[in-house]
């Protein structure tokens, strides 16, 4: 029924009330007080307003159910990891308010298919409330779960470093298997500190040929040649058979790596054991003496400069020794030339500047060119073409070029110890790093060529 509509019917109706009134027409009068003491029945505006208000209610509980569902979801897909840096208090249910009493309305007021969507909301929101606590519960568990577990993680990890720090050797590890096969010893170390480095896996091939000369396979992700080739006289080599420099802390983690292969055989006896703690023995004394070691009071670097197309990590080491000849000051230059926008280099140089008054840093030193910074020795690379620039490296003498090897042994973990905070520098301390390693490949190449006077 339109309001026009409506709106005549109860004018009418008023004018005919009043023409009964006008007539002292007792029935009508006695109708009307009869009337007016009965319920009212509701007009249609009033049904279509309350209608809506039941409309509205519905929605509310619509969007409720949403978002208990949204906040289950993002309890159910929680990471735990990311979690497990706070307290399991945080994790508490925050209690929720409790509802609001809705006042008892009679069944007139209320349309029977929205009083049924109502109910089955409501049911639906209670089940997602169960669901909801359900899930924090197992989340708290978990968690308890994870903090349990890193806790006994990280005491076993300080076990293990403890146990590295009381051993000479600095050998430990959480779990070692040794299997042997037919000329052949395979060792698989987890969680394991060698060298003074956390290793997580570890695994290593002894292979003995008819001869029985053994080698090693060593298999890591802590060595930059992820497959590393040991010789039988401690030579170290890629799987291809290209000879491999190793600096000085992977030479610690491959010697602790033979360490805990002699202790495996020693402790499990396989067969032919003796003659396999031979060869170890026989690898590691010459891992031992392929390069000796740099000692300095400090290691400075003193400078990083970046020019357009040229820059160089400027190091100084002071009170230093190698061998048996010492330095009161030893400077050093590792230099980047040709620098290509996008891209660093492939001419790569070691410069080492007058030093005056103190002595110079090779007996063979001499004034090759000179810079900004004045007078200086300059050893070039062309790592494209492999080359190096042999008229200065000749010019050295054996005990020059043993020093100046054992100086890019030591060079990758000066480079990883002080560049990063200097101040000046611009790129990734890696480039730098994986520089001084293309560098030393390519000396032990040429001197392997020539006989192997500086890397024996």
């Amino acid at each position: 029924m339109s309001s026009a509509r409506l709106s005549a019917a109860q004018a009418n109706g008023k004018r005919a009330v009043d023409a009964r009134a006008k007539q002292g027409n007792v029935r009508g009068t006695q109708t009307s007080r009869r009337a007016s003491t009965s319920p009212a029945k509701p007009t249609l505006d009033e049904a279509l307003t309350r209608l809506t208000m039941l409309e509205a209610r519905y929605a509310a509980s619509q969007r409720e159910n949403i978002e208990l569902l949204q906040l289950l979801a993002r309890y159910a897909d929680v990471d735990i990891d990311a979690l497990s840096a706070a307290p399991p208090e945080s994790l508490q249910r925050t209690p929720t308010a409790e509802p609001k009493e809705v006042p008892k309305k009679t069944t007139q007021e209320f349309d029977p298919a929205a009083t049924a969507r109502i109910k089955e909301a409501e049911r639906a929101a209670a089940l997602l409330r169960a669901q909801l606590e359900q899930v924090e519960d197992e989340l708290q568990r978990e968690l308890l779960n994870r903090i349990e577990a890193s806790a006994r993680a990280e005491k076993a990890k300080a076990a293990l470093n403890l146990l590295a720090q009381h051993n000479d050797d600095a050998v430990a590890w959480r779990h070692a298997e040794l299997t042997q096969g037919d000329a052949r010893l395979r060792m698989n170390l987890e969680d394991a500190i060698l060298g003074g480095r956390e290793v997580p896996r570890i695994s290593v091939d002894a292979l003995r040929n008819d001869e029985g000369i053994a080698s090693l396979v060593i298999v890591s992700d802590c060595l930059r040649q992820q497959r590393l080739l040991v010789s039988s006289q401690g030579g170290t080599w890629r799987t291809n058979g290209q000879a491999l420099f190793i600096d000085r802390q992977e030479s610690l983690v491959v010697r602790a790596t033979l360490i805990a292969l002699q202790r495996l055989v020693v402790q499990r006896r396989p067969a032919k054991a003796n003659a396999w703690l031979k060869s170890f023995d026989s690898m590691r004394k010459g891992l031992d003496a392929k390069v000796d070691g740099w000692k300095a009071r400090n290691v400075v670097l003193r400078a990083v400069q970046v020019n357009p197309g040229y820059e160089h990590l400027w190091f100084e080491l002071e009170d230093a020794t190698f061998g048996d000849t010492t330095w009161p000051i030893f400077q050093f230059r590792l230099g980047a030339a040709s620098i290509r926008k996008g891209a660093f280099t492939s001419h790569p140089r070691l410069e080492f500047p007058l030093q005056s008054p103190a002595p110079h840093q090779f007996e063979k030193w001499f004034d090759e060119c000179e810079d900004e910074h004045g007078p200086k020795l300059e050893l070039r690379f062309d790592l494209r073409r492999a080359a190096v620039d042999l008229d200065v490296w000749n010019e050295l003498s054996v005990a020059d070029q043993r020093a100046l090897a054992g100086l890019l042994a030591d060079l990758p973990g000066w480079i990883a110890d002080h560049y990063a905070g200097h101040p000046s520098a611009r790129r990734p301390a890696t480039e730098w790093i994986n520089l001084a390693h293309d560098v030393a490949d390519l000396l032990l190449a040429r001197d392997l060529a020539a006989g192997g006077a500086a890397f024996a």
